[in-house]
């Protein structure tokens, strides 16, 4: 048997969408923060960020977008019994325009997972030119390649040196928006369709 790759095509940037600092008031942002996207099922490895959390500077928040569930209560109930609510932020449902503004004003995305299958929030941090952050499990490496720090996700202060870099060094994270925006150009639906028109052609000829 053989396999062939087509990377998927990247989310389409909405122009001037999520410019209102109403956002900040409404998800209790008051510091920079860093942000994750998705669920919080058991591979997300969510825990992570409250032994990171402990450990990182005070005047920087962690924001968890995601659809409350399960996991995110289980999770809500053990930032709230540590005390560091008002450190981890869960905002539960977002709108499109209140995505694109995380994104837009996070210091970087952070994505912890064990294990994954794609990882869109990373080819959309990509697109507003947020700094990426992410496990080196699974397909991650494969999509966002030089585009993003690294770091094993069974292993918090990793995480912790990456995020601490991203917020001390201006290089470096100037560096990563600019390998983010080029590594994008990669994902289109364009290139996509045509990439798997060739593997049938190549297929019907064999």
């Amino acid at each position: 048997d053989k396999f062939f790759v087509t990377l998927a095509g990247a989310p389409k940037i909405v122009e001037n969408a999520g410019n209102s600092n109403d956002f900040k008031s409404k998800f209790n942002i008051k510091h920079k923060f860093i942000l994750y996207v998705g669920n919080a099922y058991p591979h997300k490895n969510l825990d992570i960020f409250i032994d990171v959390v402990k450990r990182l500077d005070s005047d920087i928040q962690i924001v968890l977008a995601g659809k409350k569930d399960y996991f995110y209560e289980i999770l809500e109930r053990k930032v709230n019994e540590l005390n560091l609510k008002n450190r981890i932020i869960f905002t539960n449902y977002v709108s499109d325009n209140e995505l694109f503004w995380l994104y837009k004003n996070a210091l970087a995305l952070v994505f912890p997972s064990f294990n994954e299958g794609f990882g869109l929030p990373l080819l959309e941090a990509a697109s507003f030119g947020t700094p990426i952050i992410t496990s080196n499990t699974s397909s991650l490496p494969e999509i966002i390649g030089d585009a993003a720090l690294y770091f094993d996700p069974s292993k918090p202060k990793e995480a912790l040196e990456q995020i601490n870099k991203v917020n001390n060094d201006d290089k470096i994270r100037v560096s990563l928006v600019e390998k983010g925006l080029e590594r994008i150009k990669l994902f289109s639906w364009k290139a996509m369709a045509k990439a798997t028109l060739e593997v049938y052609k190549k297929a019907l000829n064999e």
